[in-house]
């Protein structure tokens, strides 16, 4: 079963251009424009989460709800110095973020998990 992924960015050209990344490499991508969205695909369960940094906090920080992002392993795009870093089970990037860059990532991810 390909891996499912959640990409979550206001941006739509964004989103779109990783998309099309993530779909050509055989992952299966729900894409949303904001975090509000993702709490309606928690039966999906994603196995991943690709989001911008604008957005990804409300994944984790909102304890209300009873089921949270909190777990799934996730990369950040930020716009922060380029140093690559991980915090626990999120790995953070820095934007422009290139296809090579983002599908590798995803994959030691995925690895870790896996």
């Amino acid at each position: 079963m390909p891996t499912s992924i959640l990409l979550i960015d206001p941006d739509e050209i964004t989103r779109t251009v990783l998309k099309y990344h993530l779909v050509r490499a055989g992952y299966v991508v729900h894409d949303l424009d904001c975090p509000e969205a993702a709490f309606a695909l928690a039966g999906a369960g994603p196995s991943l989460v690709v989001a911008d940094e604008t957005v990804a906090a409300a994944l984790w920080l909102d304890a209300g709800r009873r089921w949270t992002y909190r777990d799934v392993p996730a990369l950040v795009l930020t716009n922060l110095p380029p140093a690559a870093r991980v915090v626990e089970s999120r790995t953070y990037l820095a934007k422009p973020v290139r296809a090579g860059q983002l599908l590798s990532s995803i994959a030691r991810l995925a690895c870790r998990e896996g």
